[in-house]
């Protein structure tokens, strides 16, 4: 049962899963874009992991809400 600690316990572990799954691959062409650029320095990557996670947020929650709406539409016309 997900209402147990075992099954909170398995969700968070879920997502921590997923986290470190996703964000390798998203913020891989941030650094390689910061590495070609030639600016490498350490003040600088906190700001382009923060902005790409911020821009990866904004999709997910933009996706949610389109996703919402749109499916909420489409079992209207199906319907």
């Amino acid at each position: 049962r997900l209402e147990r600690q075992r099954g909170h316990s398995a969700i968070g572990g879920l997502i921590v899963e997923a986290l470190v799954r996703v964000l390798p691959p998203v913020l891989l062409p941030a650094v390689a874009g910061m590495v070609e650029k030639g600016d490498v320095g350490i003040a600088s990557l906190p700001v382009v992991i923060g902005i790409t996670i911020g821009k990866e947020i904004a999709n997910i929650a933009l996706m949610m809400l389109v996703v919402r709406r749109l499916l909420r539409w489409l079992m209207a016309r199906s319907a």
